[in-house]
């Protein structure tokens, strides 16, 4: 008798389970809507606006969103931090050597030197100006340069003494894409559009050594490794400038049929 009824407790347990359809999940275990077979990408790390991204030297991703930090590690798609840093929306983030340090801008024009590992602000440097749009480096990483504002300007800092080394004011109407260091950090190069696209500075007068290009506006510029080429791209297209002449080594242009 007692084997019967253990037979049949087993037979209802199996018959249950089976009527019941098992939950599919994705590839990171997250659930995929009824009738749905595979997930394309994943529903994490999704964002309703990301001001920077960059990677730590251990290989997680460092997302900035509104005020916040986010660090996610990104073999498992495991978001292991969200931390505010700033009351104003966080606009540029670059990685320090170290591969722990952020330096941060926020659009209110306060720069952060920030420790990922501590999470804890190491520095703080307040520009007085608004419309930040980039923060950078100098290749030594004893300085920064800072770029934004309508119209653009630049700023480069000292970073152990705080001290402010130069303000430029440049001539074209906007930029999005701030400003970068030029060859061996000794000038600086800044990007904006309508009557001409980019300028390059030198960062001990301040004097301008070019200006050059004609398109609507620059989106990203990027430094060469050996440093004597631009990349810099805009709506429709990329091109590589040779900076010992200003010329066009390259034009990039988009896929047919892609904007």
């Amino acid at each position: 008798m007692r084997c019967e009824c253990l037979l049949l407790s087993v037979l209802a347990i199996a018959l249950a389970a089976g009527g019941a359809s098992a939950q599919v999940l994705d590839s990171l275990g997250d659930p995929l809507p009824e009738g749905a077979i595979q997930r394309l990408g994943t529903l994490r790390m999704r964002y309703n606006g990301v001001g920077g991204l960059a990677y730590l030297g251990d290989g997680r991703a460092v997302v900035l969103t509104g005020g916040y930090v986010d660090i996610w590690d990104m073999v498992v798609g495991d978001l292991q931090s969200h931390t505010k840093v700033s009351d104003s929306a966080l606009v540029d983030v670059q990685v320090r050597a170290d591969g722990t340090t952020l330096l941060l801008a926020d659009g209110a024009g306060v720069i952060r030197e920030w420790d990922a590992v501590d999470m804890a602000e190491v520095d703080v440097l307040e520009t007085g100006r608004g419309g930040v749009r980039s923060v950078r480096y100098s290749p030594d990483e004893s300085r920064v340069l800072v770029g934004g504002g309508n119209p653009p300007w630049a700023q480069e800092w000292d970073l152990d003494t705080g001290e402010k080394l130069i303000e430029i004011a440049s001539e074209m109407a906007v930029t999005r894409c701030g400003a970068i260091y030029g060859p061996g950090g000794e000038t600086a190069i800044l990007g904006g559009g309508y009557d001409h696209l980019l300028e390059h500075y030198d960062l001990a007068t301040g004097e301008l050594l070019h200006k050059w290009g004609s398109n609507y506006e620059a989106k990203h510029l990027d430094l060469s490794p050996d440093g004597t080429c631009l990349l810099v791209g805009v709506e429709s297209h990329a091109k590589e400038w040779k900076l010992d002449d200003y010329s066009v080594l390259h034009r990039y242009d988009a896929v047919p049929g892609e904007a």
